[in-house]
């Protein structure tokens, strides 16, 4: 079956409709969500772009060594699934798709605005979009993959459209087009980050009109057979809420990890769902192939799930009486060597941050405290062990590739009900 995956840098839950954000414009993707199944706890399994985009096409952990298995290479030996191209406004992501075997790939290049435009049509975005619009009108089959840099262009909303996000007796928004880099501090003023929060959802807004160019260009194709839609936001961008507006400084904080995903199958939903079970961006790549081949990749799974880590959401089943495997009930993230060693674990009922000697741990409340800002830590000594534990015991079953090994998860860190 025909699928369109659609992958956008930045793209935060917080900025999206179907995602609870009061103040979205995004009709277009709440529209995907409402025939599709909804991912609420979809998590990036590293902070680096490249890093995440590798993690889809090769459905192997950011943890884990990179294999010989791609999606490109698994698709060019199936017959049945068409041509398989990306096309994308970023030269790194069009070399790392040829590197793991994609030979139809089109790299469009993106005019860069210096300030706020005067039409959304004008945004740096809709440069990628409308390019990608015009190669679905030729009838293009098989996987297309779209990706785009999303939100880290600059922000080039137009004011108006910036304007329609603030409330009566707001002061008006930033108007520059250059990416908040804010290190928020006592003398900070908060309408500034209010602001930089308004523009974003104008932003947002910005990439859903370029989505629906690009749907529209799909619907008119003369291609008969049904097109199944991955809408995928490769992590958040940073708002304010733990001291920084931009990413001059990453942060392993739910804002920055979790993603929008959303699966909208081609053969067709009467009304969407959502999912609760925790995954990360490896469990994507399965789930892709099960929208394109259904049955038909079955006989070839077995060689895939040797490479692969993730999982097809897909397959979970929904069921009251449903048991959740152990790969669903944990996530982990950490930063590069660089950049430190902490670790954010997050499980149903808790998240934790800790460091690499666990002399500075965070724990939090899930899902009461959505911004992860009341540490209870300190009050929760055995929950923080047994995160930790099963946390270790997580990454050994990640370098083995082996989510038979994964460790028990402890009741106490899965139920909700406490």
């Amino acid at each position: 079956m025909n699928t369109l995956v659609i992958t956008i840098e930045g793209l935060a839950t917080g900025l999206i409709g179907a995602y609870g954000a009061s103040q979205a414009t995004t009709p277009t993707i709440d529209r995907i969500a409402a025939y599709g199944i909804v991912l609420d706890q979809c998590f990036v399994d590293s902070q680096e772009p490249m890093r995440q985009l590798e993690s889809l096409w090769t459905g192997r952990h950011a943890l884990q060594q990179r294999s010989a298995w791609s999606l490109w290479r698994f698709l060019k030996n199936q017959p049945a699934s068409g041509q398989a191209t990306l096309i994308t406004d970023c030269p790194d992501v069009a070399l790392l798709a040829e590197q793991l075997g994609c030979s139809n790939v089109t790299l469009v290049p993106v005019l860069i605005n210096s300030a706020a435009c005067g039409e959304p049509d004008e945004c740096a975005v809709l440069g990628l979009f409308a390019a990608a619009a015009d190669l679905m009108s030729q009838q293009l089959t098989g996987l297309v993959w779209v990706h785009s840099r999303g939100l880290r262009w600059p922000w080039d909303a137009p004011i108006e459209m910036r304007l329609r996000c603030i409330d009566p007796d707001d002061p008006e928004p930033p108007s520059s087009a250059e990416l908040p880099a804010i290190k928020v501090d006592q003398d900070t003023d908060p309408d500034l980050i209010v602001g930089w929060g308004q523009v974003a959802t104008a932003q947002a807004a910005v990439v859903d009109h370029a989505l629906e160019l690009l749907l529209a260009a799909r619907s008119s194709s003369a291609e008969p057979e049904p097109w199944s839609t991955v809408l995928i936001g490769l992590g958040g961008v940073p708002l304010g809420e733990h001291g920084h507006v931009g990413w001059q400084e990453p942060q392993l904080y739910g804002e920055e990890l979790a993603c929008v995903a959303i699966v909208q199958p081609g053969y067709g939903l009467p009304v969407g769902y959502r999912l609760s079970e925790l995954c990360q961006l490896p469990d994507l790549t399965p789930s892709i192939l099960d929208c394109m081949l259904g049955a038909g990749w079955q006989a070839q799974k077995a060689t895939a799930d040797e490479s692969m880590w993730g999982r097809s959401i897909l397959q979970l089943q929904t069921t009251l009486q449903a048991t959740i495997p152990n790969h669903h009930r944990l996530a982990v993230v950490k930063p590069p060597a660089t950049q430190g060693m902490q670790r954010w674990v997050r499980s149903p009922a808790w998240s934790i941050l800790s460091d690499d000697r666990r002399s500075q741990t965070r724990l939090f409340v899930k899902p009461d405290d959505r911004w992860e800002v009341s540490d209870v830590a300190s009050r929760r000594h055995d929950i923080v062990q047994l995160l930790e534990q099963v946390a270790d015991g997580f990454e050994c079953a990640i370098a083995a590739n082996s989510r038979e090994s994964i460790p028990p998860i402890d009741d106490e860190l899965w139920q909700l009900i406490r």
